[in-house]
C-alpha cells in the first residue's frame, strides 16, 4: 500500500514581528521515517524534499514548513507526522471498500 498526502497551511494569530517584516512565503517538505513518533532527521532544503514521496507500509510520511519572512530569514516549523496507525487503517477501509465497488462495477457491464 502506498500513501500520498497532501496538505494545507492555515496561519493563525501571526505575530510577524517588527514593523516591515512579514512572512513571504511558506514551503513544505517532506521526508520518510520508520516511525511515526520520532522524525526523521532535522529538517533542511537538503535532506527533505518539496515533493510528497510515496510512503510504505511501514513508513511514515513527515512534513515541515520553512517559513521565508520579508527580511530573507527563514524559519522552520516543527515537523509533523502525516501518517500514523489510525490514518492507515482508515486508508485501509477505504481501499477495501472501493476494491468492492469496483467489483461490483465490473460485474455490471
Amino acid at each position: 500500500m502506498s500513501i500520498l498526502a497532501s496538505d494545507t497551511v492555515t496561519l493563525v494569530q501571526v505575530n510577524d514581528g517588527e514593523d516591515g517584516v512579514g512572512v513571504e512565503s511558506v514551503i513544505a517538505y517532506y521526508a520518510v521515517g520508520s516511525s511515526g513518533t520520532t522524525q526523521p532527521s532535522e529538517p533542511s532544503t537538503d535532506s527533505w524534499s518539496e515533493t510528497a514521496p510515496e510512503v510504505g507500509d511501514s513508513e511514515f510520511l513527515w512534513v515541515a514548513y520553512l517559513v521565508v519572512y520579508g527580511d530573507g530569514t527563514t524559519g522552520w516549523t516543527e515537523p509533523c507526522c502525516l501518517t500514523d496507525s489510525s490514518t492507515r487503517e482508515r486508508v485501509t477501509t477505504l481501499e477495501t471498500e472501493l476494491s468492492v465497488v469496483q467489483g461490483q462495477i465490473t460485474a455490471k457491464v
